[in-house]
């Protein structure tokens, strides 16, 4: 299937009839159920049951990839941390008065993620000030998240423990009155990898100010706290799947699934996952061709999760071309289309097959800079562009407010239909990528009787002194990673020339057949 703009109107209305928003949010419901503990042992048997679903829909080659969960297998010194299991945690104050302000259970944010156990007995002692400059033994209390305060250096200073009731500013800090009875979700405040035996819990804002009053009162404040949560080396296992092509290139499509929101990220897993079972379907009924390329299903641990799979997987990353992740996409409201800026250290075909698919489809888009997401494919030694779709949420970002309630279906559905059409159509797209085989300028002295014929033809003149400047610096940017595309348009931005793309195609052809560059179409 070409790529041309009445083939991508046509794929994405095939598309979109099939998909089912009632099924994304069903999907949504169950990832978020599981991943909303933050907790090893709930996270694996979502996977367990991603996993089935694949293998029950018909996706081909359904598994569960397993890499070590110990805090110390470097990746490119970013490693995956060790399990953590939370049973259960509990905190409560005792004096001046009693009052649980810290539950588990009844909200999984209140355990920070990455706590301790205390011992079966729990811990009862002071808490104090972060201010406080003795804090041996005691309980620490502030406002903050792991790049306000140094929790390792915390831990080192003698504190047990600590208590925050910060709520990040992008979604209006503890001022914003939405946020007063909200939790944040803490997920690096403790460092899984430097911290030994520190624990913490999350309050509301409304609750922090009560302690801060209180504090302020010079009073004394003592807390009790439970804790059974469980540290321990094993595996973390991400569930793939694949739609077959006719070759075993790949296309890479990516959400990360160890969130607590509903929105970040439980409906960007669960669209893809909806997306799939769609485009699959479609092909077994051959209402849709068998795409070119191979196109991969992933759920990964955010950064991490990508970071170890570019490193385990070699072969298989060798033979992807693209990919795309998805994050924090459907919150309710307009919506348009957050695309991350591919860096300028990389290719960006992936970039202007994405924006052409919106712009057909009329969907409204913006570019934002370039951000840190599951996106490490972008390193040019990894060599495979990796679009982000992150909208983050201006509303219920890490907090407790991230609930079902905050996704619209509507929404839901038609991102689904965008993102089936684009890589479907990026599956099947066809790119040019020209390397040059030579140094220095082309020149074409010592054409023989064919290719001067040839290249008269495709000039419009003879050849002379040496060759135009645009040529050469297109042959300049051939380095096998760009597209002739790229190309064309770098050349375009940097000399005003007005040369066409059609004949930059037939002038790369007429350079391959002569032996100057190489021409791989993959």
């Amino acid at each position: 299937m070409k790529n041309n703009g009445t083939n991508i109107q046509r794929l994405h209305k095939l598309l979109s009839k099939r998909i089912s928003g009632k099924a994304i949010m069903a999907y949504t419901r169950t990832f978020w159920e599981g991943c909303r503990y933050s907790s090893s042992d709930k996270y694996e048997k979502v996977h367990a049951w991603c996993k089935r679903e694949l293998q029950e829909k018909g996706l081909a080659n359904p598994e569960l990839l397993s890499f070590p969960a110990d805090g110390k297998t470097s990746f490119g010194g970013i490693c995956l941390p060790k399990n953590w299991t939370a049973i259960s945690g509990t905190l409560q104050v005792t004096s001046p008065s009693k009052e649980t302000i810290a539950d588990y259970k009844k909200v999984p944010n209140n355990l920070i993620l990455y706590s301790a156990p205390t011992s079966p007995e729990g811990f009862t002692g002071e808490l104090v000030s972060i201010e406080e400059e003795n804090k041996k033994g005691k309980v620490v209390f502030g406002s903050f998240i792991g790049t306000d305060v140094d929790v390792i250096q915390l831990e080192k200073e003698g504190a047990v423990g600590f208590v925050t009731d910060k709520i990040s500013k992008a979604t209006g800090g503890n001022e914003a009155q939405k946020n007063k009875n909200a939790v944040n979700w803490h997920n690096f405040t403790i460092n899984p990898f430097y911290n030994k035996k520190i624990w913490g819990f999350a309050i509301t804002p409304s609750q922090g100010e009560k302690i801060r009053n209180i504090l302020s009162r010079r009073e004394k404040v003592f807390v009790h706290a439970i804790i059974n949560t469980k540290i321990e080396t094993g595996k973390i296992h991400m569930p793939t799947a694949v739609i077959k092509g006719k070759t075993n290139r790949e296309i890479l499509v990516d959400a990360h699934s160890f969130e607590q929101g509903a929105n970040d990220n439980a409906l960007s897993s669960a669209i893809l996952l909806e997306v799939f079972n769609s485009l699959n379907k479609l092909i077994k009924e051959k209402k849709l061709p068998v795409p070119d390329k191979t196109i991969r299903f992933l759920l990964s641990f955010e950064t991490r999760g990508m970071q170890a799979y570019i490193y385990k997987y070699p072969d298989r990353i060798k033979n992807t071309v693209s990919a795309i992740t998805l994050d924090s996409i459907g919150e309710k409201g307009k919506y348009i289309f957050p695309l991350c800026a591919t860096p300028g250290s990389g290719p960006r075909f992936a970039e202007e097959l994405f924006i052409k698919v919106l712009k057909t489809l009329k969907k409204p888009y913006e570019i934002i800079p370039y951000c840190i997401n599951d996106n490490p494919a972008d390193d040019p030694l990894v060599n495979c562009p990796m679009l982000a779709l992150v909208r983050g949420s201006a509303y219920s970002w890490h907090t407790t407010l991230d609930t079902m309630s905050t996704i619209s279906q509507k929404t839901a559905q038609e991102i689904a239909g965008v993102i089936g059409t684009y890589i479907y159509t990026a599956a099947n797209a066809k790119e040019m990528f020209p390397l040059k085989k030579f140094k220095g300028y082309i020149g074409f002295d010592n054409l023989n009787d064919k290719q001067f014929k040839d290249y008269q033809n495709i000039f419009g003149f003879s050849p002379w002194w040496i060759s135009p400047e645009w040529l050469n610096l297109a042959l300049f940017y051939s380095n096998g990673k760009r597209t002739l595309k790229e190309i064309h348009q770098l050349v375009e931005n940097e000399m005003k020339s007005n040369i066409k793309y059609e004949k930059l195609v037939e002038i790369f052809n007429f350079l391959t057949k002569s032996g100057y560059i190489a021409l791989e179409i993959k």
